[in-house]
Protein backbone atom coordinates (compact mmCIF):
# COMPACT_ATOMS: atom_id res chain seq x y z
CA UNK A 1 0.00 0.00 0.00
CA UNK A 2 1.37 3.26 -1.02
CA UNK A 3 2.00 5.80 1.95
CA UNK A 4 0.54 9.84 0.62
CA UNK A 5 2.58 12.52 1.64
CA UNK A 6 1.04 15.09 4.77
CA UNK A 7 0.03 17.86 2.52
CA UNK A 8 1.51 21.46 3.76
CA UNK A 9 -0.26 23.13 6.55
CA UNK A 10 -1.63 27.16 6.41
CA UNK A 11 0.27 28.91 9.34
CA UNK A 12 -1.20 31.73 10.62
CA UNK A 13 1.35 34.09 11.82
CA UNK A 14 -1.26 36.68 13.08
CA UNK A 15 -3.05 34.44 15.38
CA UNK A 16 -0.90 31.41 16.13
CA UNK A 17 -3.39 29.77 18.14
CA UNK A 18 -1.39 26.66 18.30
CA UNK A 19 1.00 28.24 20.49
CA UNK A 20 -1.46 29.25 23.24
CA UNK A 21 0.38 28.81 26.72
CA UNK A 22 3.87 28.09 25.53
CA UNK A 23 6.83 30.26 26.32
CA UNK A 24 9.32 32.51 24.68
CA UNK A 25 12.83 31.71 25.70
CA UNK A 26 14.39 35.16 23.82
CA UNK A 27 11.87 37.17 26.14
CA UNK A 28 12.72 34.94 29.28
CA UNK A 29 16.08 36.35 28.81
CA UNK A 30 15.09 39.91 27.94
CA UNK A 31 12.82 39.67 31.57
CA UNK A 32 15.46 37.85 33.35
CA UNK A 33 18.01 41.22 32.22
CA UNK A 34 15.24 43.20 32.68
CA UNK A 35 14.56 42.08 36.54
CA UNK A 36 18.31 42.44 37.36
CA UNK A 37 18.52 46.13 36.18
CA UNK A 38 15.21 47.25 37.61
CA UNK A 39 16.87 45.43 41.02
CA UNK A 40 19.81 47.54 40.88
CA UNK A 41 17.52 51.07 40.06
CA UNK A 42 14.97 50.47 43.03
CA UNK A 43 17.56 49.95 45.42
CA UNK A 44 19.89 53.05 44.32
CA UNK A 45 16.81 54.95 44.05
CA UNK A 46 14.57 54.28 46.77
CA UNK A 47 17.97 53.41 49.61
CA UNK A 48 16.22 49.29 50.94
CA UNK A 49 16.36 46.08 50.26
CA UNK A 50 13.85 45.36 47.28
CA UNK A 51 13.91 42.64 44.42
CA UNK A 52 12.31 42.07 40.97
CA UNK A 53 12.87 38.19 39.63
CA UNK A 54 11.05 37.72 36.26
CA UNK A 55 8.73 34.12 35.38
CA UNK A 56 8.59 32.84 31.83
CA UNK A 57 7.15 35.03 29.22
CA UNK A 58 3.91 32.52 28.15
CA UNK A 59 2.06 33.31 25.20
CA UNK A 60 -2.27 33.59 25.62
CA UNK A 61 -4.95 35.17 24.32
CA UNK A 62 -6.15 39.09 25.07
CA UNK A 63 -9.27 38.04 27.35
CA UNK A 64 -7.07 35.24 28.80
CA UNK A 65 -3.93 38.09 29.63
CA UNK A 66 -6.29 40.62 31.11
CA UNK A 67 -8.84 38.99 32.75
CA UNK A 68 -7.63 39.19 36.32
CA UNK A 69 -7.03 42.74 35.46
CA UNK A 70 -9.79 44.97 38.22
CA UNK A 71 -9.46 48.02 40.38
CA UNK A 72 -6.78 46.68 42.18
CA UNK A 73 -3.93 47.50 39.31
CA UNK A 74 -2.48 50.35 38.21
CA UNK A 75 -2.10 50.45 34.43
CA UNK A 76 0.19 51.88 31.99
CA UNK A 77 0.97 52.34 28.56
CA UNK A 78 4.71 51.35 27.07
CA UNK A 79 5.87 52.59 24.23
CA UNK A 80 9.09 51.26 23.43
CA UNK A 81 10.53 52.65 19.84
CA UNK A 82 11.41 51.30 17.40
CA UNK A 83 8.69 48.84 18.53
CA UNK A 84 6.05 49.15 16.64
CA UNK A 85 2.67 49.56 19.04
CA UNK A 86 2.23 49.58 22.78
CA UNK A 87 2.52 47.22 25.50
CA UNK A 88 0.97 47.56 28.85
CA UNK A 89 2.18 47.36 32.47
CA UNK A 90 -0.13 46.20 34.94
CA UNK A 91 0.92 46.78 38.85
CA UNK A 92 -0.51 45.93 42.27
CA UNK A 93 -1.82 48.66 43.52
CA UNK A 94 -0.76 47.48 47.09
CA UNK A 95 3.01 47.75 46.14
CA UNK A 96 2.37 51.72 46.03
CA UNK A 97 1.19 51.59 48.67
CA UNK A 98 3.88 49.54 50.36
CA UNK A 99 6.91 51.25 48.90
CA UNK A 100 5.42 54.64 50.47
CA UNK A 101 5.13 53.01 53.81
CA UNK A 102 8.61 51.24 53.60
CA UNK A 103 9.59 54.57 52.22
CA UNK A 104 8.73 56.31 55.24
CA UNK A 105 9.89 53.62 57.38
CA UNK A 106 7.68 51.26 58.29
CA UNK A 107 7.68 47.62 57.10
CA UNK A 108 6.51 47.91 53.44
CA UNK A 109 3.60 45.71 54.20
CA UNK A 110 0.45 45.02 51.87
CA UNK A 111 -2.38 47.08 53.27
CA UNK A 112 -5.43 44.95 54.11
CA UNK A 113 -7.28 46.22 50.79
CA UNK A 114 -6.07 48.43 48.14
CA UNK A 115 -8.97 48.82 45.43
CA UNK A 116 -9.06 52.65 44.67
CA UNK A 117 -6.59 53.26 42.18
CA UNK A 118 -6.48 56.71 43.33
CA UNK A 119 -3.01 57.47 44.09
CA UNK A 120 -2.10 60.65 47.36
CA UNK A 121 0.16 62.92 45.81
CA UNK A 122 3.14 61.14 47.97
CA UNK A 123 2.19 58.03 46.29
CA UNK A 124 2.23 59.67 42.54
CA UNK A 125 5.39 60.41 43.60
CA UNK A 126 7.29 57.70 44.51
CA UNK A 127 4.73 55.76 41.48
CA UNK A 128 6.84 57.88 39.05
CA UNK A 129 10.07 56.77 40.75
CA UNK A 130 9.17 53.49 40.54
CA UNK A 131 8.22 53.51 36.59
CA UNK A 132 11.76 55.84 35.96
CA UNK A 133 13.46 53.00 37.10
CA UNK A 134 11.35 50.49 35.06
CA UNK A 135 11.94 52.75 32.50
CA UNK A 136 15.97 52.93 32.88
CA UNK A 137 15.77 49.05 33.04
CA UNK A 138 13.95 48.26 29.73
CA UNK A 139 16.75 49.18 27.44
CA UNK A 140 19.15 47.39 29.54
CA UNK A 141 17.00 43.95 29.44
CA UNK A 142 16.74 44.32 25.28
CA UNK A 143 20.43 45.21 24.32
CA UNK A 144 21.09 41.73 23.51
CA UNK A 145 18.31 41.70 20.77
CA UNK A 146 17.82 45.57 20.15
CA UNK A 147 18.68 48.90 20.58
CA UNK A 148 15.28 49.96 22.28
CA UNK A 149 15.42 54.17 21.56
CA UNK A 150 13.51 55.66 24.74
CA UNK A 151 10.81 53.94 26.99
CA UNK A 152 7.78 55.76 27.73
CA UNK A 153 5.68 54.73 30.45
CA UNK A 154 1.74 56.36 30.72
CA UNK A 155 -0.78 55.58 33.23
CA UNK A 156 -3.85 54.59 31.26
CA UNK A 157 -7.41 54.03 32.71
CA UNK A 158 -8.85 50.35 33.04
CA UNK A 159 -11.25 51.34 30.05
CA UNK A 160 -8.18 51.62 27.64
CA UNK A 161 -7.76 48.07 28.04
CA UNK A 162 -10.73 46.91 26.82
CA UNK A 163 -11.18 47.66 23.46
CA UNK A 164 -9.39 45.17 22.01
CA UNK A 165 -10.39 41.55 20.05
CA UNK A 166 -10.30 38.98 22.75
CA UNK A 167 -9.10 36.58 20.50
CA UNK A 168 -5.41 38.50 20.33
CA UNK A 169 -2.56 36.76 21.06
CA UNK A 170 -0.25 38.64 23.24
CA UNK A 171 3.07 37.57 25.55
CA UNK A 172 2.80 38.46 29.00
CA UNK A 173 5.92 38.58 31.21
CA UNK A 174 5.20 38.23 34.84
CA UNK A 175 7.76 39.56 37.50
CA UNK A 176 7.85 39.45 41.35
CA UNK A 177 8.46 42.86 43.41
CA UNK A 178 10.12 41.90 47.15
CA UNK A 179 9.91 43.96 49.54
CA UNK A 180 11.66 42.59 52.87
CA UNK A 181 9.20 39.48 53.01
CA UNK A 182 5.63 40.87 51.32
CA UNK A 183 5.73 40.16 47.53
CA UNK A 184 3.79 42.19 44.86
CA UNK A 185 2.72 41.46 41.28
CA UNK A 186 4.00 43.32 37.75
CA UNK A 187 2.93 42.04 34.63
CA UNK A 188 4.32 43.90 31.14
CA UNK A 189 1.87 42.34 27.85
CA UNK A 190 3.05 42.36 24.63
CA UNK A 191 1.12 42.58 21.88
CA UNK A 192 2.00 39.67 19.33
CA UNK A 193 2.40 42.48 16.38
CA UNK A 194 4.57 44.59 18.62
CA UNK A 195 7.09 41.46 18.83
Amino acid sequence: METVPNSAESYDFIHPDHKINSDWPVLNLISKNTAEQFTEQLQKRFQFRVSATSSAAILAKYKDAFSEIDDTKLVFEVSMPPLPGNAWLCVDRSLIFALAEKYFGGKGEPPAEAKNPVLSNTEKRLCQNFISCLEASIPYGWETILKIESTEISRISLEKINHSVDDQVVVACKYALKIDDSEFNLEMIFSHSML
